[in-house]
C-alpha cells in the first residue's frame, strides 16, 4: 500500500465521496459534492494543512486530512473557496458554519498555550475496513506532524453509541480530554502526545528485543 501526501485531483474527488460517506451530518458534507471538492483542493494547496491518500493495487481506499491551524480554518476556506456564496443561499448552513468557527477559537490552543494541530478525520472505503489502512495513515499524519515540530494533536469525534473511531483512536494512544457542543451535537475531544507515544514504541522495541535473545 501507498500513502501519498500530494493528491492528485481525481485522489482528492474520491477522498471528497469518502468524507461525504463517513460523516454524512457534517457541515462540508452538506453543502454537497461540489463545494466539497472545491473544499478538498484548498486545503491539500494549503501549508497549514495536509491532506493524505491511501492506495492500494492502483486504486483509492483511504485518507486523513489535518491541519496545523485549525482555529483559522473556516476563515481561510470562507475566502479561499465559493463557501460565502453558498452561505448566502442557505442560512441554515452558515448558522452551522459560524457554530463551527467558534468551536475551534475554543480548540484553537493547548494546556500550554501553543496553537493545536487537529487531525479532522481517516477515512477507508468500507471493503477495506479492518486491514491496517486506517493506523498507517494515522503512522504518516504523526510524521508529518513530528516534521513540523509539534508534540500533540486533537481529534474531534461525535459523541455516538456505536462509533467505531471512539475505540480506534483509543487504541492509538489518544486520551479523552473533553467535550464541546457544536449546533445541538456533543463532540468528544480527544488528545494524544506524540513525544509520550515515543517513550512508549522504544520501550516495547527494547521489550520485544529482550525477549528474542533469551
Amino acid at each position: 500500500m501507498i500513502i501519498n501526501p500530494n493528491p492528485t485531483a481525481a485522489e482528492l474527488a474520491v477522498l471528497a465521496r469518502m468524507h461525504a460517506i463517513s460523516l454524512p451530518t457534517s457541515v462540508i458534507t452538506q453543502f454537497g459534492p461540489n463545494y466539497m471538492q472545491d473544499f478538498y483542493q484548498f486545503v491539500a494547496t494549503s501549508p497549514s494543512e495536509s491532506v493524505f491518500v491511501a492506495r492500494l493495487h492502483g486504486e483509492v481506499v483511504g485518507g486523513a486530512l489535518l491541519s496545523t491551524a485549525p482555529a483559522t480554518l473556516s476563515q481561510r476556506v470562507l475566502i479561499g473557496t465559493r463557501l460565502a456564496w453558498r452561505l448566502f443561499l442557505s442560512p441554515r448552513l452558515a448558522l452551522a458554519s459560524a457554530w463551527e468557527m467558534l468551536s475551534e477559537r475554543y480548540s484553537a490552543h493547548n494546556a500550554q498555550g501553543k496553537p493545536n494541530a487537529e487531525l479532522f478525520g481517516i477515512f477507508v472505503d468500507e471493503p477495506f475496513r479492518s486491514q491496517g489502512i486506517g493506523r498507517k495513515l494515522l503512522a504518516a499524519v504523526e510524521t508529518e506532524l513530528q516534521r513540523r515540530g509539534f508534540h500533540d494533536y486533537f481529534v474531534r469525534i461525535t459523541d455516538e453509541v456505536g462509533n467505531r473511531a471512539s475505540a480506534f483512536y483509543l487504541r492509538a494512544g489518544f486520551d479523552e480530554i473533553g467535550s464541546v457542543r457544536i449546533h445541538g451535537k456533543r463532540f468528544r475531544l480527544l488528545r494524544k502526545n506524540l513525544d509520550c507515544a515515543r517513550v512508549l514504541q522504544v520501550e516495547r522495541e527494547v521489550q520485544k528485543s529482550g525477549k528474542t535473545r533469551t
